[in-house]
């Protein structure tokens, strides 16, 4: 499942809760990328710079809320989403 994000629609707004389930403590995604504690929303791409918007959302008890990597941006995303006993609003990694 792709959590209602559309790859053609750089763009994802509303509940946080579903990315939320699925990204649990170390779950690998893939060989070079390794989620070590919980995270809310994860944007990532190995090698493709990308541009998203994160807005709307509700993000609760995870210790990332918005996981990005490096070679992307989502501008506003600290201040565009709500955040509730999260640890890191939004880390670059």
């Amino acid at each position: 499942t792709n959590c209602g994000y559309t790859p053609r629609t750089p763009s994802w707004r509303g509940s946080a809760t579903a990315a939320s389930q699925m990204l649990v403590k170390g779950d690998p995604l893939t060989p070079t990328l390794k989620v070590t504690a919980t995270t809310g929303i994860l944007a990532w791409s190995a090698a493709t710079p990308f541009h998203v918007t994160i807005a709307g959302n509700t993000i609760v008890g995870d210790w990332y809320g918005i996981w990005i990597s490096r070679n992307g941006t989502a501008p506003g995303a600290a201040h565009s989403n709500t955040f509730w006993a999260v640890a890191t609003h939004v880390h670059v990694a």
